[in-house]
Parts: structure tokens; C-alpha cells; sequence
């Protein structure tokens, strides 16, 4: 476990879903695998732990889309994707261009070239009330986010719920719409450069964020309704672009 002072900066690599590193090498299990925990001196509950993306950048040439049984809590129970034959998942990254296209691509998406956007998936600290959650979680304390806008230049405001906050991030995807509930994020590996900075007391009791645009309130919760008064609350009337994801 790394320690940190607020104000360190923090040069560090990310694995895919899968556990993979920039050479493809299998470095731990699948599922959203995190790297971490940060431990941060003198970060206790109450306080607000901001982390800034200084760099998202990706560090190998391909990218996979999941393929398999999605979340029940997005979709209904029992939905599976099911592949059609020919059906490739694996995708070409251009990094000097800038783009992706399929490595083995059908006929009619054999021009598809799609522009490239390195977000972290999941970043989060550790969660109250000393709980042990699935990497695939998401709740106040962050997780599993899948928003598009965690990419360089992006601040976010993090309640700290347990001392040393324990800071983690990881599912990086090369490209992803705005959300994920296809499961359809070109999953990648990531190079990470980030700063930590601990403001004492003054928590604002959600996660937020912000980036050269916006200020984000981010809403989770067991329900769309939950989850848009959750951000429309915490955001206390402020002109913010509000996110809300129900489970």
C-alpha cells in the first residue's frame, strides 16, 4: 500500500477487466481488477479527499468489448448477449491517430473508425460503515462510475469514510458512451497520473466532480428516481450537470 500527503502526485498504470497489463500478461483476476489502495496520512472521517486527473493515457494498442450476461439490475434477469457468428470483439487502437476501428470487422462495418476518449471507470475510496463491496459497485464513496467525463482534467470530491481514505481506480476503457449499460467500453489498460489533495471537515456527503465545463453531482442510488433527487439535493438548486444512475 502506497502512503501519501495531500499535495503528492502519483505516476501509476491501470489493468482491463480482465486482470491484463499493457503487454497483455495476466497480472490478476478478472472483474473490474483496481489498483490500490492509496493511503492518504491524516485523512479521517468527515473529510473530503480531492483527487485531479492530471493524465489518462493509454498504454497498449487494443481494447476488448464485453461479451456476456449483463447486470440484472439494468436489464432484465436472464438477458445475455449472444454473439452471432463472425462476431469479433476485439478493437485496434491508433493512438497516434487517435482512433479505434475492429480487428476483424464484417462488411458492412469494415469503414468504422471511432474517435478515442481514455476515462477511468471506477475510482472511489473506501466505502462507510466498514462494508467490502464488489469492484462492480457504485455508491457515495464512488466505484464503479462508467462515466465518460473521468478522463484528464477531471477533479473529483470524495467523502473520506474510513481513515487513510484508501483510494483505488481502474477500468480504464480506451472509448465509452455515456454510461455503460450494453457493457459496450472498449476495455483497455491505462497509464494514470493524478494529485491528491486532503481538505479537512466540510464534506459534502456525495461525490462530485468537475471538469473546463461543468460542475457533476453524481446521484447513485436503488432507483433513477433515488438517484436524481440524491444529485438535484446535494446540488442545492446550483447550476451543475447532474448524474443520476439507479442499480
Amino acid at each position: 500500500m502506497l502512503r501519501l500527503v495531500s499535495g503528492d502526485k502519483v505516476r501509476t498504470t491501470t489493468l482491463d477487466n480482465e486482470g491484463r497489463d499493457a503487454d497483455l500478461k495476466w497480472k490478476a483476476m478478472p472483474g473490474n481488477t483496481l489498483t490500490g489502495p492509496f493511503l492518504v496520512e491524516g485523512a479521517m472521517p468527515g473529510d473530503t479527499l480531492i483527487v485531479r486527473l492530471i493524465r489518462v493515457e493509454l498504454n497498449r494498442d487494443s481494447a476488448k468489448m464485453y461479451s456476456g450476461t449483463l447486470d440484472q439490475r439494468a436489464v432484465q434477469g436472464g438477458y445475455a448477449q449472444r454473439p452471432v457468428e463472425g462476431w469479433g470483439r476485439s478493437w485496434s487502437l491508433d493512438r497516434a491517430k487517435g482512433t479505434a476501428r475492429l480487428e476483424s470487422p464484417g462488411e458492412r462495418l469494415a469503414g468504422l473508425e471511432v474517435p478515442l476518449k481514455p476515462m477511468v471507470g471506477s475510482i472511489g475510496v473506501a466505502p462507510p460503515l466498514n462494508m467490502a463491496l464488489y469492484a462492480g459497485d457504485a455508491w457515495i464513496y464512488g466505484g464503479n462510475l462508467d462515466y465518460g467525463r473521468v478522463a484528464t482534467g477531471t477533479t473529483l470530491h470524495f467523502p473520506v469514510y474510513r481513515a487513510g481514505a484508501h483510494l483505488f481506480l481502474g477500468d480504464g476503457h480506451a472509448l465509452q458512451g455515456d454510461g455503460e449499460i450494453s457493457g459496450q467500453g472498449l476495455e483497455t489498460s491505462l497509464a494514470v497520473e493524478f494529485e491528491v489533495e486532503l481538505v479537512k471537515g466540510n464534506p459534502l456527503g456525495q461525490l462530485w466532480s468537475e471538469d473546463a465545463e461543468n460542475v457533476m453531482v453524481h446521484g447513485i442510488d436503488n432507483s433513477l428516481d433515488l438517484a436524481l433527487q440524491a444529485s438535484v439535493s446535494w446540488s442545492n438548486g446550483a447550476s451543475a450537470t447532474v448524474i443520476a444512475a439507479g442499480w
